[in-house]
């Protein structure tokens, strides 16, 4: 007997989240691996202090990143949805009004933080013999920052086009790629603004892949001025806005400490508990490979129901 519409729909999706799943274990695998490689590098080079002055700089990306993790999880749903019950105008007016108020935010936010780049090192207590790089580090990746929070959209894209597996290659590609660069700088002689930049040209490079992997995935759903609109402005406070502040507590929750370490107790201090908290974070890290493509499957299932209904 053949199957039947919604069985093909139901296996179609049911093999996409498995594939994203595997893929999820692998791309975090390697991440971890490398992250864990570069820490005894990094402090080689940079000395244990160092290292702890690099994690509070990756504290400070975090923070300019204004919770971005929090509304891609919301533009995945949104775009689920769409895939689901056809409402690409909605999903369209949904991204594009959020993205523009992503940037409008990223702007107000973080050019003050270039500007004050210098002033905020110093008064997250990093010492003078890395007060110069650690500057340079934080404008460059407030720059950085301005365009990766908008471009997190057509991450969101992809994997609420139920193409995390997609993602995860290109994480575990990246994941690599990062980790040689940070080892290649610090052998040249470079240090902390060099590898902000590593670390940064990766994001973009990233970001710039989501875009046309988005594209040709789900053409339908498109980012532009003629989307925006205040209809949506509900909708993306009620929803998306509840996950930006959640995300938003969590960043502030965790970057507290490093900072106050730093500040209180100085570099090597902060590079210890840096590599303490990096090797405990490694082993909590794979949860996300599970709950990416569940999210993006449930959505799917739940438009489609809401259409019949």
């Amino acid at each position: 007997m053949p199957a039947t519409k919604e069985q093909h729909s139901s296996q179609t999706l049911a093999r996409s989240v498995g594939r994203s799943t595997i893929f999820g274990v692998i791309a975090t695998v390697v991440q971890v691996l490398t992250r864990l490689v570069t820490v005894p590098i990094v402090i080689h080079h940079l000395g244990l202090g160092g290292y702890g002055i690099w994690n509070v700089i990756m504290m400070t990306a975090t923070y300019m990143r204004f919770g971005s993790v929090g509304i891609k999880t919301a533009f995945q749903k949104y775009v689920a949805e769409a895939t689901g019950n056809g409402e690409y105008d909605k999903a369209n007016k949904l991204l594009s009004t959020g993205s523009a108020i992503m940037l409008a935010i990223s702007v107000a936010g973080l050019i003050p933080a270039c500007i004050f780049s210098k002033g905020i090192a110093r008064m997250s207590g990093v010492p003078p013999e890395f007060l110069k790089s650690a500057a340079e580090a934080i404008s460059l990746l407030a720059v950085i920052m301005m365009m990766a929070n908008v471009g997190a959209a057509f991450e969101a894209i992809v994997m609420g086009g139920h193409r995390i597996d997609l993602l995860r290659k290109l994480n575990t590609f990246f994941s690599v790629a990062e980790a040689v660069a940070i080892v290649a700088v610090l052998r040249f002689g470079y240090g902390l603004a060099a590898m902000a930049a590593v670390m940064g040209s990766s994001e973009l490079l990233y970001l710039t892949c989501c875009y046309f992997a988005s594209r040709r995935i789900v053409p339908q759903i498109r980012l532009g001025v003629r989307w925006l609109t205040r209809d949506v402005f509900y909708e993306l406070f009620r929803f998306a806005g509840s996950y930006q502040l959640v995300n938003l507590l969590d960043i502030v929750y965790y970057s507290l400490v490093p900072v106050a370490i730093l500040r209180s107790f100085g570099a090597n201090s902060a590079g210890i508990y840096a590599v303490v908290t990096r090797v405990v974070g490694s082993a909590s890290s794979l949860q996300d490979a599970f709950l990416a493509p569940i999210l993006s499957a449930g959505s799917m299932v739940f438009a489609s129901g809401s259409k019949k209904r």
